[in-house]
């Protein structure tokens, strides 16, 4: 199990409330050797957020962690490459 898999399921319920209050939903773990990032989270949108509402998840991330998330949509997401996307469970 990769290690930004094991941190998103442990704090997999403040995640989940960070995503809810900028307008998307369902994240989940996409596993990546991104050394630009240190998670990388697929999210769905709902409504219409903005890339503000992004850059204030992003940006909870680093003030509460210290972690540098990468954010993508289901529309973003790269389909040509193969990709481990693990769902979060929030218990």
């Amino acid at each position: 199990m990769s290690e930004s898999y094991e941190f998103a399921r442990e704090h997999a319920r403040e995640i989940a409330r960070i995503v809810q209050d900028h307008q998307f939903r369902s994240p989940a773990v996409i596993d990546e050797a991104d050394s630009d990032f240190d998670l990388t989270l697929l999210i769905t949108p709902v409504g219409e957020p903005t890339l503000f509402d992004m850059g204030a998840i992003m940006s909870e991330f680093e003030d509460r962690w210290n972690k540098k998330v990468q954010l993508v949509t289901p529309e973003t997401l790269d389909t040509d490459e193969p990709h481990t996307i693990r769902n979060l469970e929030i218990v």
